[in-house]
């Protein structure tokens, strides 16, 4: 495919529906972008579209998406980033990972006994989340150490798609 030759060759084309001020960093936005070849065609490989694609043949069966994440991460406590020239590594020799610690103690599941110890982080990180616009339903701990997990309302495949990426890029 001539198209294919390389990111001149795309325009990256704004979604107003995805823009988001991101609540810690007042003076930034963020926004998804459709991609599209310098004609206008839509370019094949994008995950939007092809998602756009799926929902228009689900719609003509009469079908909706609908999906509700579960998003599982882990919280540590940064020690020591080890950017110190000796630690930071070489082409083809990666540098040393961080000295991370735990935020919290043992092994637990929805067991809520040590949560005073991040409650204060907790409750950043999903005020953020709100002020996002996300739907967020619930934090909980998980089963491993500083493992938590936030929860989201059921929402349309595309919202739920570019809430998952933008939560990662976040």
């Amino acid at each position: 495919m001539l198209l294919m030759t390389g990111v001149p060759n795309l325009v990256a084309v704004p979604d107003p529906d995805t823009f988001k001020i991101l609540p810690w960093a007042k003076r930034t936005g963020f926004i998804l972008c459709d991609e599209y070849f310098q004609n206008g065609q839509a370019m094949p490989f994008s995950s939007r579209g092809i998602l756009r694609q799926s929902l228009v043949e689900l719609h003509q069966r009469e079908l909706e998406y609908i999906i509700g994440l579960e998003v599982e991460w882990y919280l540590a406590k940064l020690e020591d980033p080890m950017l110190a020239i000796a630690n930071v590594g070489t082409s083809g020799k990666p540098g040393e990972s961080a000295l991370v610690s735990a935020v919290d103690h043992s092994f637990q599941y929805l067991l809520e006994s040590h949560n005073p110890e991040i409650h204060d982080l907790l409750c950043v990180l999903a005020e953020n989340l709100v002020e996002m616009g996300f739907p967020l339903r619930s934090v909980e701990n998980e089963g491993g150490v500083g493992q938590f997990e936030f929860t989201f309302d059921p929402i349309p495949a595309l919202q739920a798609a570019d809430t998952i990426d933008l939560l990662q890029k976040s």
